[in-house]
């Protein structure tokens, strides 16, 4: 499993078309670490909530 560190461009580009929390993060352009296993988004998780 890597963890790849998703500018909110990049979140644009390839989480907002995979999931719909990607609005959410979209409205706060905050980083977060998006977990990817095979290539595939598995999980997202952000400081600010923890």
């Amino acid at each position: 499993m890597n963890e790849i560190l998703f500018t909110n461009e990049l979140v644009n580009e390839y989480a907002l078309s995979q999931i719909i929390w990607g609005r959410f993060f979209q409205e706060y352009r905050m980083e977060f670490i998006a977990l990817i296993r095979n290539g595939v988004l598995i999980e997202i998780t952000s400081e600010k909530f923890f």
